[in-house]
């Protein structure tokens, strides 16, 4: 796995962003989960080694544990145990992420250890599960592919897109969790 590889999924998606509009009034059903997964999100996934096609190392619309009040988590990444370590919950363009982490921490609560990731293609925003506290306190880092920004929980950036593929990779490469 190299940065390099990232930064050009990162240039991708940067490049679906020019043909993808900014409201929906615009283009109305490029507007949907569906679409931006599929536009957005597949291939910062692929990037990071994590591939698709392999049901041992990855599920979309993953069936949570019975007894919980979710129903789906949109991707599921695996460990060679096969057992969940990253549970990402896509969202479409513009949404305020902030406000689905209730949903992502239901998706995650029977995880000891690994990341969440609420994301709409654009912001990722990054939770550390090992941390202790409540589910805000465990957000890690947000980052922008659009405009190549990272933005910490101190609010500090960096406008490097070097940067943004090296977290990426910190918190996501598959040969971390493999």
């Amino acid at each position: 796995m190299t940065i390099a590889k990232i930064e050009d999924a990162i240039r991708q998606v940067r490049k679906q962003l020019e043909k993808y509009p900014s409201t929906s009034s615009e283009y109305g059903y490029m507007y949907s989960e569906l679409a931006t997964r599929y536009l957005l999100i597949d291939a910062i996934i692929r990037a990071l080694d994590w591939d698709m096609n392999d049901f041992d190392q990855s599920a979309v619309e993953w069936p949570m544990p019975s007894g919980q009040n979710v129903r789906k988590a949109d991707y599921v990444l695996f460990n060679r145990m096969e057992r969940p370590v990253i549970v990402i919950e896509a969202k479409y363009r513009g949404r305020n992420l902030a406000n689905h982490e209730a949903q992502l921490e239901g998706y995650t609560a029977h995880l000891r250890s690994g990341i969440g990731v609420l994301t709409d293609g654009v912001s990722w925003r990054i939770y550390n599960l090992r941390k202790r506290g409540n589910f805000s306190e465990r957000h890690a880092t947000t980052f922008e592919v659009v405009d190549g920004t990272i933005m910490d929980v101190a609010g500090e950036r960096s406008a490097n897109m070097r940067e943004m593929a090296q977290c990426l990779n910190s918190w996501l490469d598959k040969d971390r969790w493999w």
